[in-house]
């Protein structure tokens, strides 16, 4: 792009991504990346310069005209400066042009200064430094006094900066536009079959008496028994969509040795099973029965392919097939309109967790909502949390879309001014930081709360499929057999007796840890001591050592914040089938731990040597494997030299384990 003027760059096409290799990258940062060694000049460190220059690169890249307004508001420009403002700078006729500029684009400014040190810096020094925080302090408060991101510029020390990512780092904020997903109405005690009927009729022009007559003149706004609130929808929790990659390929290149993502392009095709003879006319068909008499049966059917224009849809209707065509798709097709009807009011627990599905939506009042709905909205969720019930309802998203089924389910909405509600006579949490029950609560402490429902979908008794399986247990018994078909199943897909066997020794024999007949408290490891097992630490575990431990030297060689965690593990799984292999019967895993703070293991030198040789050949394993090692090359040299005194005399002072 270097080469195009920064007119073009919106014209510049983007080549498909390639995947470079670790060498590859090295290179193109060495040949692409160029640091710029010479004196740095008067007019390179001028800050009002600086930001100007990087503002007209903004105004540059993205031009201004009717098309590009509507799309700036998706668009965020963040400029960070960092400075020790040791640089006399002149500001003169620049502070309009950088504040007009960027409030236009919108761009937020950050100015991230080093404070200068009184102690070692000349009176010139100190007094550019506040002649420069004097003309920055003011550029930031003439961009506060615009709209947008650009009102949020500041001025800070880099201190404070570095806090801020790295509360940022720790913290990660996702900053969501809620998008409203349902905009209608909630139905309660409303005749929905006369809504379904006076709809219907509504799109077949049915006017007057005749659609009175059929719906039973009802009318919902006049019905003293029903209620209709005006809400609306927000999805409950923001999803992250994972890149579907079912149509992206990686191929390697053996020009350029590197790997290139492409599109993988993909046919549909349709064909039907025929026999040879069936694309013949009918009269060669008879002709040739009449002289064979018969068919013959070595014919095998073929793979005909047919186009879509030979596809028809059909209904099955009995034993017949009714033709789709499309003025029957739009007589049957049904008119659905936006709302949600409630159905029923059940108990919570009546609802088994597994028909939960989907992602939830919040159910809230509009916002230009007359009091009267937001008092029908807050009583009717107080009533249903103080009972504990939720309601069925059919839920329409929006105009002829699909009718659902779902749960509508009270909730108490957290909110800026609810969450850090002090401690008060109705809720008193055990601790500060307790989280909050609605179960916890009494009748009084619902007042003064935002409420809102959760809309959870559910199936349909059409859509839930039960499998029919067979029985899972059971044995085939050779001896009962009686040659039926019943017997014949059985024997495919069950096992035997022997099999039964065979498998629990199996189980048996891969319990390393099971427990011997004499139990005691002492035999088993806890999880929840941190002494257990050997976490890597920077310092080490400083903690005493209990009962339950490996031994000392153990633990300071385990606690160690190795870089290298290939070898770690690999050192830990020696150890354990070192220590298996010195097992006796009914040892468990923890008694083989508690045995290397006792006993000294006379072939500990042989154990070393093994540990020495094996690690060589995975580290040879990996090289062919994945084309890397995961050792320097300063620790292949060690490796291969033999050059591990220090390593070597810490498994000799872990295996023999001896007192001074």
């Amino acid at each position: 792009m270097h080469e195009l003027s920064p007119g073009d760059w919106n014209n510049f096409k983007i080549d498909s991504p390639i995947l470079y290799g670790w060498n590859s990258l090295l290179q193109l940062r060495n040949e692409r990346i160029k640091i710029n060694e010479d004196p740095i000049d008067e007019l390179e460190v001028d800050i009002p310069r600086s930001l100007a220059a990087t503002l007209q690169s903004i105004t540059d890249i993205n031009p201004m005209n009717t098309a590009r307004e509507k799309k700036m508001a998706k668009e965020k420009f963040t400029i960070i400066l960092m400075s020790n403002l040791k640089q006399k700078s002149d500001w003169e006729g620049l502070f309009e042009p950088i504040c007009q500029v960027a409030s236009k684009y919108d761009v937020l400014i950050c100015v991230n200064y080093f404070p200068v040190d009184h102690d070692s810096s000349s009176e010139k020094e100190v007094g550019v430094f506040k002649e420069n925080m004097t003309n920055l302090a003011k550029l930031v408060d003439m961009l506060s006094k615009s709209g947008g991101r650009v009102a949020e510029s500041l001025l800070q020390p880099f201190e404070d900066a570095k806090t801020y990512i790295n509360d940022w780092n720790k913290e990660p904020v996702n900053f969501v536009k809620p998008v409203k997903v349902f905009k209608g109405e909630i139905r309660i005690g409303c005749d929905v079959n006369s809504l379904d009927l006076e709809n219907s009729f509504s799109e077949a022009n049915y006017f007057g008496s005749e659609k009175d007559a059929l719906t039973n003149g009802y009318n919902k706004n006049t019905d003293p028994l029903s209620l209709c609130i005006k809400v609306d929808g927000f999805p409950l929790i923001k999803v992250d969509r994972p890149t579907l990659f079912n149509e992206v390929n990686v191929q390697y290149d053996s020009n350029t040795k590197t790997h290139k993502i492409s599109t993988i392009k993909s046919t549909r095709e349709t064909f039907v099973m025929v026999k040879p003879d069936q694309d013949t006319d009918d009269d060669d068909e008879d002709a040739e029965d009449a002289d064979t008499g018969e068919r013959s049966s070595k014919e095998t059917a073929i793979l005909k392919n047919i186009g879509y224009n030979e596809i028809q849809q059909v209904y099955n209707y009995g034993k017949s097939m009714i033709p789709v065509t499309g003025p029957l798709k739009e007589q049957i097709k049904i008119p659905t309109y936006t709302g949600i009807d409630v159905i029923k009011i059940t108990k919570k627990s009546d609802i088994p967790p597994w028909y939960y599905r989907d992602e939830s939506i919040v159910i809230l009042p509009q916002q230009t909502s007359t009091i009267a709905d937001q008092v029908e909205f807050n009583m009717l969720a107080q009533s249903m949390i103080r009972l504990g019930v939720v309601a069925i309802v059919r839920y329409v998203q929006k105009d002829n879309a699909a009718e659902k089924l779902a749960a509508l389910i009270p909730n108490i909405v957290m909110t800026a001014e609810t969450k850090s509600r002090p401690q008060t006579a109705e809720f008193k949490p055990k601790q500060e930081d307790f989280k909050r029950k609605f179960d916890e609560m009494s009748e009084d402490s619902l007042e003064g709360n935002f409420y809102g429902f959760s809309l959870v979908k559910l199936s349909f008794v059409d859509d839930e499929k039960i499998p029919s399986m067979f029985k899972l247990s059971g044995i085939y018994d050779p001896e009962k057999a009686t040659n039926t078909p019943k017997d014949e199943f059985f024997k495919e897909n069950y096992p035997n007796k022997e099999m039964i066997d065979l498998m629990n020794e199996l189980i048996d024999n891969l319990d390393f840890d099971k427990p011997s007949d004499q139990i005691n408290e002492d035999m088993y490891l806890e999880l929840n001591d941190l002494d257990t097992v050997p976490i890597a630490r920077t310092k080490g575990i400083e903690v005493q050592s209990t009962g339950k431990t490996f031994s000392d030297n153990t633990r300071a060689l385990l606690s160690q914040n190795e870089q290298q965690i290939h070898w770690t593990q690999l050192f830990i799984k020696k150890l354990v089938y070192y220590h298996l292999q010195e097992a006796q019967t009914g040892d468990s895993l923890y008694d083989l731990m508690q045995k290397s703070k006792d006993e000294s293991f006379s072939d500990a030198s042989s154990f070393l040597q093994d540990f020495t040789e094996e690690a060589i050949n995975f580290m040879v394993h990996t090289n062919e494997k994945y084309g890397k090692s995961l050792f320097t090359e300063h620790e292949k040299k060690k490796l291969e030299n033999g050059a591990l005194e220090d390593l070597l005399q810490k498994m000799e002072l872990l295996l023999d384990n001896k007192k001074s």
